[in-house]
């Protein structure tokens, strides 16, 4: 791997975003810049069952309420916030009472209308509590730019940012599939890279919409290969150290990126098991032979994503105080965890040696706050599917558990919180 301090190109603007770029850069940041190496490959060759206790010291569950018009669908994030749970579903906002597991009220809704949106996101403010909906492509500002509104846990729209379609060094449009909030005033834009040969691959823009510096792209395939990819999560953001992390699929380096550098942070072994970037665009029947890493988190201690191979999703974490990779398997019914299709929801977690209970992280969708918590949600499905499975366990569970036997398979998911270690 190739290490070194990413040069970035200015771009003329008006004096405004100039002062709010470099007004940003005089901000000093807490994160640490030494490099550090997660040994990915030698950790899957030696996976093996991962005691929750590794990483947690307590395990709460809710059971969330259950009603026809407030039925859920897979999550995009779940997070919890003093007494609420936050759950960003598919065209679903909901929010929770994280300690009846009632349901308390929606945050907007899917439409057309004037204060409806198009799509929810994953896009999650943490330090600001705003988390980012898709006004509508139909619906953008004088320049034409897609506009996303930010909510708070109140239900207010609090933030607008206008995603800009910047023009390139060629003078080709640019293509922002993913964004991030630097702060309250900058975004960080990931820019596509559908044909593998694009120059640029993270932009700086102000909330209204003006692209104010470019980070390049070094992974760059010139050669014409007939092959078209798209596809919006292959740059993928998280907040970490008082800063924000960025990864780019089918690579192999994490970056601590603010509005003036970018360094690396983390550096992933996958030996030959790291996609060649070139192959980004391939058929799907080829993703599965490689590492295929999804959904970034980080706490005070450990960093945490899953890694998808071989029809397999499995948690991965690294302990910053162990320097040590641990790659969560399974010694039986790896069946259920197979998945055919490209995203792969079921992963590979933890096995519940805190409560003899179901198995922790089998979303691959969970999330750690700020509060060094792991969150994710239990289909109903997988709750009922543990106690027919396991009745001697079940038999043994304490009756605040034992609550979850009568679980039906169309009922809401069962949210659970690990308390992380330090």
């Amino acid at each position: 791997m190739k290490l070194c301090r990413i040069k970035y190109h200015l771009i003329l603007t008006p004096f405004a975003g100039l002062f709010l770029l470099f007004s940003s850069c005089a901000d000093s940041s807490r994160s640490s810049n030494e490099l550090e190496e997660i040994d990915l490959y030698g950790a899957y060759r030696e996976r093996s069952e991962v005691p929750v206790s590794n990483i947690a010291s307590g395990i709460e569950y809710i059971r969330l309420e259950s009603g026809e018009e407030f039925m859920l669908n897979d999550p995009h994030l779940v997070n919890v916030k003093d007494s609420l749970i936050l759950f960003i579903g598919f065209q679903k906002l909901y929010i929770f009472s994280r300690y009846t597991g009632e349901f308390l009220y929606e945050i907007s809704s899917y439409g057309r209308g004037p204060d409806q949106y198009l799509a929810t996101t994953s896009i999650y403010d943490e330090d600001e509590d705003i988390f980012y909906v898709n006004f509508g492509n139909k619906r953008r500002d004088v320049n034409n730019n897609n506009i996303f509104r930010g909510y708070n846990f109140s239900g207010e729209v609090v933030r607008t940012v206008s995603r800009p379609c910047p023009i390139g060094s060629e003078g080709n449009l640019l293509f922002i599939s993913r964004f991030w909030p630097l702060n309250d005033t900058l975004c960080l834009g990931y820019i596509d890279n559908p044909e593998v040969n694009q120059s640029e691959k993270l932009v700086v823009f102000s909330n209204n919409g003006k692209s104010l510096k470019f980070y390049p792209n070094y992974n760059i395939y010139n050669e014409d290969n007939g092959v078209f990819s798209f596809e919006g999560h292959k740059g993928m953001f998280f907040n970490a150290e008082d800063t924000v992390r960025f990864f780019e699929l089918h690579t192999d380096t994490i970056f601590s990126v603010s509005s003036c550098t970018i360094q690396p942070r983390y550096h992933i072994i996958m030996g030959d098991l790291l996609l060649p970037y070139q192959l980004r665009a391939a058929k799907f029947s080829e993703y599965l032979n490689y590492f295929h890493i999804r959904n970034m988190h980080e706490s005070s201690r450990f960093l945490m994503f899953s890694a998808g191979i071989y029809g397999t999703r499995h948690i991965v974490i690294y302990d910053k105080i162990q320097k040590r990779t641990m790659v969560c398997d399974t010694p039986d019914d790896h069946d259920f965890y197979k998945f055919e299709d490209y995203y792969g929801i079921r992963c590979i977690g933890f096995s519940n040696d805190l409560d003899n209970f179901i198995p922790i992280g089998t979303d691959k969708h969970f999330y750690i706050n700020k509060d060094d918590e792991f969150v994710t949600a239990i289909p109903a499905l997988e709750v009922r599917r543990w106690f027919e499975r396991n009745p001697e366990k079940a038999a043994l569970l304490p009756d605040h558990l034992m609550a979850f036997r009568n679980i039906q398979d169309e009922d809401n998911p069962v949210i659970v919180i690990a308390k992380l270690k330090k």
